[in-house]
């Protein structure tokens, strides 16, 4: 009996099948297991490259970012510092308790560093505060805090505004310039450790030194210095007492001192400081 499958006609002859037409198809019997295997241990590969790539990118990018904080961080602290010193004030204050607090006071102690009084802090929602503050600036545990006193009069550290302000801080060296004629040069000095200081001469407590230069050691950065210069031409050794009282919101007496900064050392050379930010 004639067979028929797909168009070809199998004629079986004295037990042999002769083809007439073309060979019929094989049924579609599907992946063998093996192929389904290989196919398996691909996409696995290819999951595992994938999966590498993306979490050495996210790594990166989280590195980046710590990198770039840190350097805003180094930023950070030479633009308050700037700003401070700008607006640095030749008056001391009467404290509540003891002597008048100097206008300029670097020490180093495990206390405050250095303190600067300073005007020409904004007060846009009209506090019931002069515009004269008093900073200082610690090193604690290998961060450099920033306090201040919006009521200068005031010396306990629970009475400040704190913001620390960089971390990583191996040391720190404050050294500052007296006016002349005790100094004639930013090389011939002499650069004290203490200020005020009885070397420098017959100078009062509302004295500004002539320049200011801070350096940093840092665990990243190594060592960063920056001279800040308080403003010339202007007798900063006149004395002067600010007297607050309770609740007083005049402004205070003496104006935004200029000053520019000259830096040496890594990794950041920004620094414009804006006159009225605290």
């Amino acid at each position: 009996m004639p067979l028929k499958s797909q168009g070809s006609t199998l004629i079986k002859r004295a037990g042999l099948i002769r083809f007439t037409g073309y060979v019929p198809l094989k049924a579609n019997t599907g992946f063998t297991l093996v192929e389904v295997l290989v196919a398996i241990v691909i996409m696995a590969l290819i999951a595992v490259v994938t999966g590498q790539i993306f979490h050495s990118a996210t790594r990166s990018s989280e590195s980046t970012e710590a990198a770039l904080k840190r350097l805003a961080a180094v930023d950070r602290i030479w633009v308050l510092l700037e700003n401070d010193v700008r607006n640095a004030i030749p008056q001391t204050v009467l404290p509540i308790y003891g002597d008048p607090i100097p206008a300029v006071f670097v020490e180093e102690s495990d206390d405050y560093w250095l303190t600067i009084m300073r005007a020409g802090l904004a007060n846009p929602l009209h506090q019931p505060r002069t515009e004269i503050v008093r900073v200082g600036y610690r090193l604690e545990d290998g961060a450099v805090w920033r306090d201040t006193w919006y009521d200068p009069r005031k010396t306990d550290q629970e009475d400040t505004l704190q913001r620390k302000i960089m971390e990583g801080v191996e040391d720190l060296v404050i050294r500052v310039l007296p006016p002349p004629p005790t100094a004639s040069s930013l090389a011939a000095g002499p650069w004290y450790m203490r200020w005020p200081n009885p070397n420098a001469g017959a100078v009062s407590p509302a004295t500004l030194p002539l320049a200011i230069e801070i350096t940093i050691e840092h665990e990243e950065f190594g060592e960063i210095k920056r001279l800040f210069s308080f403003i010339a031409g202007i007798d900063n050794r006149s004395t002067g007492t600010v007297e607050l009282p309770e609740g007083s919101s005049s402004s205070g007496s003496g104006g935004a001192r200029g000053g520019s900064g000259n830096n040496s050392g890594n990794p950041s050379n920004q620094g414009g400081a804006k006159r009225n930010s605290g």
